[in-house]
């Protein structure tokens, strides 16, 4: 598996106040009933490591440069002085030198300072991109602080704080459908049960439409996943919906909508890492959510007195 390149580390600043503990984003295939990883699956793991309350800061070798900055002037986060010349990486920041480079010499201008960091920040990122407009911003306030002096522990919290103010938003799942277009019926029990089956069916297709991908090409494979579910969610949306269930049904389908974008997201890490990150957040919440409303359905039919009969499709209800 290939390491996270400098520019994803450098944005674990922003992606340690999204989640933290240890993030593992696998696309993986199921074969023969078993969850089987090829060797060209595509996996991106970052690991975090620490609780969100001062990750942002945290000085693995405690030269006063915080890991995170370690990483914008490619410096060693476990060697205290990189050019070993005697003047720990932090302090020769502070006093204007390059921390690469060994004294006397190693003074650093303005322009020298912008190109450092850019080195790091723009190389690779798709223009346009979240990753892109997050890391320049991010670097843009980063160099104004530096060169006001005043890069202080309080407003690197202040930086970090407001670069989480302007993704905020982006970290709510997506809402797709409305309950306009659910097709909502009347409470009876002929329509219940009808509703159990119907949907019943519809999950046995895909749960086997799902089970039985046999696509080589990775790109192509995933794509099928992610068409698979927003196909499922379209369809959810074709079939009649007693009212007294209907907001229930209407999650169900939002979060399969939801999963077929997470995937996508997912898909394009490398050219968006802080997007799929946050697409991992929001497949994270799909994932605790979708099982409870499952169960959800289940009591409803129980409640409304609806037992499904082996060779019906609402059979699956019986048992959750």
């Amino acid at each position: 598996m290939k390491a996270p390149s400098s520019k994803i580390s450098f944005l674990l600043i922003i992606v340690v106040l999204i989640v933290s503990g240890t993030i593992t984003y696998s696309i993986i295939k199921e074969k023969e009933g078993s969850f089987e990883k090829s060797e060209t699956d595509k996996i991106a793991t970052l690991s975090i490591g620490r609780s969100t309350s001062g990750a942002q800061l945290f000085d693995t070798d405690e030269d006063g440069l915080p890991d995170w900055e370690e990483e914008l002037w490619r410096t060693d986060k476990n060697n205290p002085d990189t050019d070993g010349d005697g003047t720990k990486d932090g302090e020769e920041i502070k006093l204007n030198r390059n921390p690469l480079i060994k004294a006397p010499g190693d003074e650093i201008t303005a322009d020298t300072q912008v190109n450092m960091v850019n080195s790091v920040i723009y190389e690779d990122f798709v223009p346009g991109t979240l990753s892109d407009n997050l890391s320049k911003n991010l670097a843009s306030n980063y160099l104004t602080l530096k060169q006001s002096g005043d890069l202080s522990e309080e407003s690197q919290v202040e930086l970090i704080n407001s670069i989480t103010n302007d993704i905020a938003e982006i970290t709510e799942e997506e809402i797709k459908y409305t309950i306009s277009d659910v097709h909502i019926v009347t409470n009876s029990k002929e329509n219940i049960k009808q509703y159990g089956n119907d949907f019943g069916q519809l999950q046995m297709k895909y749960a086997t439409i799902l089970a039985n991908l046999d696509i080589e090409n990775d790109s192509e494979y995933i794509n099928a996943f992610a068409k698979a579910y927003l196909e499922f969610s379209l369809e959810l949306l074709k079939i009649n919906v007693p009212e007294s269930i209907s907001k229930t049904h209407l999650q169900i389908t939002n979060n399969l909508y939801n999963t077929n974008v997470s995937i996508i997201e997912l898909d394009k890490y490398k050219e968006d890492p802080v997007r799929a990150l946050l697409a991992i957040k929001k497949s994270q919440k799909v994932e605790t959510q979708q099982p409870q409303l499952y169960v959800t359905l289940a009591e409803y039919f129980k409640s409304n007195a609806i037992i499904f009969n082996e060779n019906e499709s609402g059979k699956i209800w019986n048992n959750l």
